[in-house]
């Protein structure tokens, strides 16, 4: 087991792990994570398995993808268990670490969220894109008490689906005031040892998580999204850069949410 930080003030109480080399496979079976840093340093991917408690609200819990090269990108793919205890809510945050052109960091996520009410916090850069991949996790009713903030993309973060994401309405999506976030159907991924990266188109497919915040949610990348989910703690805009965005019957929307269809983007009703 390894607890990671503590619940006091100051750098004392910080922890900080970091994956390094061309792949980072860390499985810990007992890991607590208090006010901390879980550093991607690697070209290529940082595996977390295992068990792993988030604890507290005190501090930052912290994934980060530290880029030093130009090119290629440091990837997370969280794949273990995660759990949080009690009625604690505490933050994860994902960030993008580096203030490059054009590079990224993806936070793939692929374990399982049914004891964790944790909410992630999707950081970018003017520079960098965050990408949450949403893939095999399985998200709880635990999340229904912070679903309006159980994912929130801030400016230049993305969200794109696998076309094995279990997609479950208590886990939100929330773009906040004065945010631009984006989804679509294309990620990036750094291509084995060495610089540079792997482009990944996903099918089109259903949108079903609700959606919430005032900010503007970008749809962009080729393809079919279709919106079948409640939108209507939505107050912002939707603008269309890229493939097609579908509404439906199935989707409800608040009074103010705004459409803007730009150059590229198509608006289609079912």
């Amino acid at each position: 087991s390894l607890t990671l930080g503590g619940t006091g003030s100051g750098n004392n109480f910080k922890g900080l792990i970091m994956g390094w080399g061309g792949q980072a496979d860390v499985t810990i079976s007992n890991l607590v994570l208090h006010q901390s840093t879980i550093q991607c340093n690697n070209e290529g991917w940082f595996y977390l398995k295992g068990t792993t408690t988030v604890r507290d609200t005190v501090g930052d819990r912290i994934f980060t993808g530290i880029n030093h090269n130009t090119g290629g990108g440091r990837n997370f793919d969280i794949q273990c268990k995660m759990k949080t205890v009690g009625d604690e809510s505490p933050k994860v945050i994902f960030k993008h670490g580096r203030n490059a052109a054009d590079t990224y960091t993806t936070f793939k996520m692929s374990g399982d969220f049914t004891e964790c009410k944790a909410w992630f916090e999707v950081q970018g850069q003017n520079s960098g894109l965050a990408i949450f991949l949403l893939d095999t996790a399985t998200f709880g009713a635990a999340f229904d008490s912070v679903k309006t903030n159980a994912v929130q993309l801030r400016t230049n973060s993305k969200i794109v689906f696998t076309p094995n994401a279990v997609q479950n309405a208590n886990a939100g999506i929330s773009v906040p005031a004065g945010q631009t976030a984006y989804f679509g159907t294309r990620t990036y991924s750094a291509s084995g040892n060495c610089k540079g990266s792997v482009q990944y188109d996903y099918p089109d497919h259903d949108l079903l998580l609700p959606v919430f915040g005032s900010g503007t949610f970008t749809k962009e990348d080729d393809g079919r999204i279709t919106l079948k989910n409640d939108w209507s703690g939505f107050h912002g805009t939707v603008a269309i850069e890229g493939g097609s965005l579908i509404l439906t019957d199935d989707m409800t929307t608040s009074a103010d949410m705004r459409v803007v269809v730009k150059a590229g983007g198509v608006l289609e009703r079912a």
